[in-house]
C-alpha cells in the first residue's frame, strides 16, 4: 500500500483516538501547521487524485499545489521517518489525551 496513505490513514486513527494535532507534532518534530496541511489537505487530494487513476505522482503534485508550506522534496524526505514515528504514537501515552 502507498506510504501516504498509510501515513493518512494513521493520522485519521490518532485524531480519532483524540489525539491533538499538537501532540503529534512535539512527537514527530514537525510543525503542527505542517501536519494539519497535510491531515486535512495534501493527502486527502492525493488520495482522491489516486482513485480517479492518476499516477502518485501527478496526484502528488496536484495535492500539494493546495498548501504552500509543504514541499515535494521535504515531504518524501522525511517520509519514512514520519511515517514510523506516527505509527509508534500511543494515544494513551499522550500527556494531553484523556484516558
Amino acid at each position: 500500500m502507498d506510504k501516504l496513505v498509510s501515513l493518512y490513514e494513521q493520522l485519521k486513527k490518532l485524531r480519532d483516538a483524540g489525539v491533538k494535532m499538537k501532540d503529534i507534532s512535539e512527537e514527530t518534530n514537525i510543525t503542527s501547521s505542517v501536519l494539519s496541511s497535510l491531515y486535512s489537505s495534501v493527502l486527502p487530494a492525493y488520495i482522491n487524485s489516486i482513485s480517479g487513476g492518476n499516477d502518485s505522482d501527478y496526484a502528488l503534485n496536484n495535492a500539494l499545489q493546495q498548501v504552500n508550506n509543504v514541499s515535494k522534496r521535504k515531504l518524501l524526505g522525511c517520509l519514512d521517518e514520519l511515517y514510523d514515528k506516527v505509527c509508534h504514537i500511543e494515544p494513551r501515552l499522550i500527556s494531553g489525551t484523556e484516558g
